[in-house]
């Protein structure tokens, strides 16, 4: 019980953390907002875990308190940090005020309520394949799959990160209208992303068989073939571009919490088939083709309905119709 309690006190801190480095990344604190959210609380964990450690006194409870010390310290520094950040004004951003959470929440109330339920589903629609196979499968092909995520994390990873840190450039010019700065720079990003994680996946799909069982163990090899299933399915997304991000800062969350809800929907049932029938391999082929569907249907919303191009082009947009910003 303690430990379940010391894991949760870290969930607050963790929540508000991103908040506070999603605010400094968009008043143009990039490096410091990215630290916030991705670099402060594992440095600080292993800060704080080392000497435990060398003292011997390590546990699990030591460790998830070491964590959620590090979640609260990585709160101290970053909210005085974001909160200059929203005092400063900007030459470039225009007047700025900071008005109240409640006018604030009043104002924004809709899209912020798609965002969230969308981002919550998307984190769920990730786990939902361990969801199901904890139900109707067996715990080795929990551990399976779980192994399967954590050597696909390599291919994702890069995305994510070229994501998040474009997220602030990508959110300045759609509302002030630079469609096509903003093209070519998903284009260039999407093609970036797309060759830096070729190198990973080309890895996993030749020689996963050989990694798994060097690094886990021969009771392992059954995860050699759903991990190249989803690596297949991880480069194809990662060709699509940054495309939760366009959807979420380019009026189009709507869209995507539709989107998400019909994924939803559809691993209740076809998924529930599927890994019913088929384990293990069924759940990870059901997840792959999922998030490769997910993609090209936010690529093309994008492209039709904002004429944004997110995907890999190998030629710059010389001209495209300012539509869909605020002006």
């Amino acid at each position: 019980m303690a430990v379940y309690f010391v894991t949760a006190s870290a969930i607050v801190p963790q929540a508000l953390v991103v908040l506070f480095g999603t605010i400094m990344r968009g008043r143009q604190m990039l490096a410091v907002g990215t630290m916030a959210e991705l670099g402060s609380i594992a440095t600080l964990s292993v800060l704080l875990l080392t000497p435990v450690a060398l003292l011997g006194t390590s546990s699990v409870i030591t460790a998830m308190g070491c964590v959620a010390l590090a979640s609260w310290l990585t709160l101290m520094w970053s909210a005085p940090v974001a909160y200059r950040a929203l005092s400063t004004t900007d030459k470039n951003a225009g007047d700025f005020s900071f008005i109240g959470l409640q006018k604030f929440f009043s104002i924004w109330k809709a899209p912020l309520t798609n965002i969230t339920s969308s981002s919550l589903l998307i984190f769920l629609l990730n786990w939902f394949p361990v969801f199901l196979l904890s139900a109707v499968g067996t715990l080795t092909d929990v551990s399976y799959f779980v192994v399967a995520m954590r050597l696909v994390g390599f291919i994702t990873l890069i995305p994510a990160i070229q994501a998040s840190y474009l997220t602030p450039a990508i959110g300045r010019d759609y509302h002030h209208g630079a469609i096509q700065h903003l093209n070519n720079m998903c284009i260039r990003a999407a093609r970036q992303a797309f060759a830096l994680s070729s190198l990973p996946t080309l890895i996993l799909v030749f020689a996963a068989h050989p990694l798994v069982t060097y690094v886990y163990g021969g009771g392992f090899s059954p995860v050699a073939a759903p991990v190249v299933v989803m690596a297949v399915a991880a480069l194809v997304v990662s060709y699509a571009g940054p495309v939760n991000a366009l959807m979420f800062l380019c009026d189009l969350e709507g869209v995507s919490l539709i989107l998400n809800v019909g994924v939803a929907a559809a691993w209740a049932s076809i998924g529930l088939w599927i890994t019913l029938t088929y384990g293990l391999m069924g759940a990870a082929s059901f997840q792959g083709a999922a998030s490769i569907l997910v993609a090209v249907i936010s690529a093309c919303s994008l492209r039709h309905k904002r004429n944004i191009i997110s995907f890999v082009r190998f030629s710059r947009v010389t001209s495209t119709p300012e539509c869909g910003a605020e002006k």
